[in-house]
């Protein structure tokens, strides 16, 4: 049975979350701490699969358990419980946190974050592996400011100038998106010159995807993917993004697939960043290796990390919550053709569209058939009628 400990020196928002979780006590074992020191006791002699903690409490304070547990267990996620305003000084003092939840909380939304969690003990099921990504320092976060933007994009009347004037905070972050859009990679007619301009044209999903994603890939330190010769990575997954979601509007043009298939596109490598900020000396030993003897980078991975970039990547987008299907894509998506036929649509658009592009990044001169085309579709489960969408991409 699982473990789960929640930490809050409030009494009534304890007995909140028991009333909220009593529906669960017969597949989870919950316990309860009112202190930091209470809660650190409980660690030092048990092991929980999920530690749900407060961040301001009196004496020892969220963000200091978290940082000793990352330290004694270092696989148990750790998710912070706290007022908005506690956010920044949580997120600063403590870059692991796995998953930042604002109170208060709500009971559905809640008990779906902790099912996520505890999702990611099947996904990685070497203790190894789970401790070495857990304990990592440098996991970049998630950036509250997607967050928000989402939360407007759910509404039943979303306002766009607001999503708009919430992009533009930050500056950096918009005119990557804005370069990126006014890119090849989306062929728009004409320039675009502001936010509020790109969410008419390409839709609130698509825009607030690529703010995420290039939110995300701004936290990672340039100077060592420039000297890992990872400093592409973004520009590739943002092309597997687009032609994933070419692919999947192809097959399933009413459904809202596309959009999920644009973030797995775009978020498939961030393992590779993650290994790179952590482990830059053996990852530079690797990347060298696989070129030198052209062996498969994730193959090497596996040898000296015991997983690869598509399991760490995973990994950390089950950490944030992403949707079941885009974590399943990314973990599957250097897996043999032969298991990957027989997955979730997404799972096989993401390993195709991912072969393709880096087929082509390897020799840009290429001249593929279309029945060659058809041939590799096949070989992914993927109808042949997809040729042309494949063929128009390069």
């Amino acid at each position: 049975m699982e473990k789960l400990l929640f930490v809050d020196d409030n009494p009534e928002i304890l007995n909140s979350i028991r009333r909220m979780l009593y529906p669960m006590r017969s597949i989870w074992e919950m316990e309860f701490a009112a202190s930091g020191e209470e809660a650190l006791e409980k660690i030092k002699r048990n092991y929980y699969d999920v530690l749900i903690s407060d961040i301001r409490m009196p004496n020892m304070d969220g963000v200091t358990l978290l940082e000793h547990t990352r330290n004694i267990s270092p696989e148990t996620i750790r998710i912070a419980l706290s007022g908005q305003s506690d956010y920044e000084t949580s997120l600063h003092a403590i870059g692991p946190i796995h998953q930042f939840l604002s109170k208060p909380i709500e009971a559905t939304s809640f008990k779906q974050v902790l099912i996520s969690a505890l999702k990611l003990n099947d996904l990685l099921t070497d203790v190894s592996v789970k401790k070495t990504i857990s304990k990592m320092r440098s996991l970049p976060g998630k950036p509250d400011l997607y967050n928000r933007i989402m939360d407007e994009v759910r509404k039943p009347e979303p306002s766009l100038n607001q999503i708009a004037a919430w992009i533009e905070q930050d500056v950096g972050i918009s005119a990557k998106v804005l370069q990126l859009i006014n890119s090849a990679f989306f062929g728009l007619p004409r320039h675009i010159e502001s936010p509020i301009h790109a969410v008419v044209l390409l839709g609130l999903d698509t825009v607030s995807s690529l703010f995420l994603s290039a939110g995300i890939f701004s936290q990672f330190d340039n100077n060592i993917l420039k000297k890992l010769e990872l400093e592409n990575v973004y520009d590739h997954s943002v092309r597997v993004g687009v032609l994933a979601g070419k692919i999947m509007q192809t097959l399933e043009p009413n459904s809202r697939k596309k959009d999920n298939a644009f973030i797995a596109g775009l978020m498939h490598d961030i393992g590779k960043l993650v290994y790179a900020t952590n482990l830059p000396q053996n990852y530079y030993k690797i990347i060298w290796q696989s070129k030198l003897n052209k062996q498969p980078l994730h193959v090497l991975e596996k040898h000296y990390f015991y997983a690869d970039h598509a399991q760490a990547g995973s990994y950390l987008l089950g950490l944030w919550n992403f949707p079941d299907d885009i974590v399943q894509a990314v973990v599957l998506h250097h897996q043999d053709r032969e298991f990957v036929q027989n997955s979730p649509i997404l799972a096989r658009v993401l390993a195709c569209t991912n072969f393709w592009e880096g087929l082509h990044e390897v020799q840009p001169e290429i001249k593929i058939t279309t029945s060659e085309i058809e041939d590799i579709l096949k070989s992914f489960g993927l109808p042949v009628k997809l040729a042309s969408v494949l063929e128009n991409s390069n």
